[in-house]
């Protein structure tokens, strides 16, 4: 399931503000921004959350941020939906 809040052009600097949920055994595969900064916020449900190749637990509350520049992901091992906030926006050019 996904509930976009925000779609890219509604605020500046953001691309989307959407409420995904991950099935049990689903996953966000770890995967690079390159010019952008994400931020999840687990609002239901365990799971790992992945930044640069390092995996941690995750549960209701938790937030982390990947920078432009990194990676991440976020997996449910289940046996409960995993449902999270993400605010994806472009990373401030550094000149």
């Amino acid at each position: 399931m996904r509930l976009d809040y925000l779609s890219p052009g509604d605020m500046e600097g953001a691309d989307f503000v959407s409420v995904l949920t991950l099935d049990p055994g689903a996953s966000v595969g770890e995967h690079l921004h390159p010019a952008e900064e994400e931020l999840y916020l687990v609002l239901e449900g365990e799971g790992a959350g992945r930044l640069d190749g390092e995996s941690f637990p995750v549960g209701p509350g938790d937030a982390y941020l990947c920078k432009a520049g990194h990676t991440h992901g976020l997996v449910n091992p289940g046996p409960r939906p995993l449902t999270f906030l993400a605010v994806l926006a472009k990373a401030k050019s550094k000149t």
